[in-house]
């Protein structure tokens, strides 16, 4: 799945440091999670997605935020109907478990 440019945009937001997808590993993290090849764990390790986002405060403000930009990524993949909800479904419900703060 390449990163469309909204997707790099979420992510540039996201990893201010870089500018870039790190590394790749979302696209390839998807790939897995959907029955793809194992890239992503042969090698980066588990996925421990709650984990390697520990560092970053994502309040719902930050989760709703990402989720937008999501969003607009996910439109321009234009998949089928099926596709679009299954992939949605995953990313709120993936969105929602990184909240780890109710601050601002």
């Amino acid at each position: 799945m390449p990163a469309s440019a909204s997707m790099r945009f979420c992510f540039r937001c996201t990893h201010k440091k870089t500018l870039t997808v790190p590394s790749g590993a979302s696209p390839l993290f998807l790939q897995q999670y959907f029955g793809g090849p194992t890239t992503y764990s042969d090698q980066r390790g588990h996925p421990r997605l709650r984990m390697r986002h520990a560092a970053f405060k994502v309040n719902p403000e930050a989760k709703e935020h990402w989720l937008a930009h999501m969003k607009v990524a996910l439109e321009s993949l234009h998949l089928s109907p099926m596709d679009h909800d299954e992939l949605w479904d995953y990313l709120e419900r993936a969105a929602l478990s990184m909240v780890n703060t109710f601050e601002p």
